[in-house]
């Protein structure tokens, strides 16, 4: 049971990394910054592209950032899960 909870939480965490890629050029048009263009790296591999400029908004994600926010997830449940744990017994 743990293991397809941290799998959920992998997911979660997956789905709340490509709503953040993909809502922030509107949101940076929304703010009227326009001309800008993010691209970030980790270990060398990137993790998205982002661009907001007068032609249009672009958004790219990533196979390696989509890995690395799945890991994320599990890690978190990992970490997240004995404290509730705590608490429960507590009450």
């Amino acid at each position: 049971m743990k293991i397809l909870q941290s799998v959920l939480y992998g997911f979660c965490f997956v789905l709340i990394y490509i709503l953040i890629i993909l809502s922030s050029p509107l949101i940076l048009k929304l703010i009227d910054i326009l001309s800008i263009t993010q691209l970030t790296n980790i270990f060398g591999i990137g993790l998205f592209t982002t661009e907001a400029s007068q032609d249009g908004l672009y958004s790219q994600l990533s196979l390696f950032g989509g890995i690395l926010s799945f890991l994320t997830g599990i890690i978190f449940y990992f970490i997240i899960y004995p404290i509730k744990e705590n608490r429960r017994k507590r009450s």
